[in-house]
């Protein structure tokens, strides 16, 4: 059995995302042919909230970055403590981030994905051409043994978060982000692959 642990967002604006990619995932992972469980949200935020006291914190309290070592702490622990009540196989845990996305053309390139960028105010038949990069919005998936030691971190490219306003030269934030259920599905295959292939 797979346990599927509550999907966490890097920033706030991403967890509108939550329950959609834990949909996803059950529904792919069951597709494939295997049993799947979710752990009940109200019992991990408990769990993971004790945990993340216990060290001190996820961010460093005099620049304000993140510890990847406290949150790789605090996540074995509460994977421990989670196994301990249900046994499963291999644990995984989403977390909907923010990726470098390299920008080709009238597109964005990044974790196994390539989406040409939506603008507004678009001027007339007039072709927009970008170098660079941007940032794009993905799935991270941490595959845990029982132990709650690491086996495998993958990615799937989910969304863009930004629309190119021409009129204002000007990135500008997506409200409805998740919206595109077909995008989230491919950026979720994408990340399960690595774990379990094709069945």
């Amino acid at each position: 059995m797979i346990v599927i642990l509550p999907p966490q967002a890097q920033a706030q604006e991403l967890s509108a995302g939550a329950d959609v990619v834990e949909a996803e995932l059950a529904r792919q992972l069951a597709s494939a042919g295997y049993k799947t469980q979710l752990v009940e949200k109200s019992d991990f935020s408990t769990l993971w909230n004790a945990n993340v006291a216990a060290v001190g914190g996820l961010f460093d309290a005099a620049t304000g970055q993140p510890k990847q070592d406290r949150y790789a702490q605090v996540l074995k622990q509460t994977t421990l403590q989670v196994a301990s009540e249900l046994n499963g196989a291999l644990f995984i845990a989403p977390r909907i981030v923010y990726r470098a996305a390299a920008l080709n053309a009238d597109s964005a390139e990044w974790d196994g994905q390539r989406r040409r960028m939506e603008i507004t105010e678009a001027r007339g038949e007039s072709i927009q051409s970008w170098s660079g990069s941007t940032r794009g919005v993905s799935i991270q998936i941490t595959a845990m043994a029982p132990s709650g030691e690491i086996q495998r971190v993958t990615y799937g490219g989910l969304v863009l978060p930004y629309r190119v306003s021409l009129k204002l030269d000007q990135n500008v934030p997506k409200p409805d982000l998740f919206d595109q259920k077909s995008d989230v599905a491919n950026g979720v295959a994408t990340a399960l692959w690595p774990l379990i292939g094709a069945r």
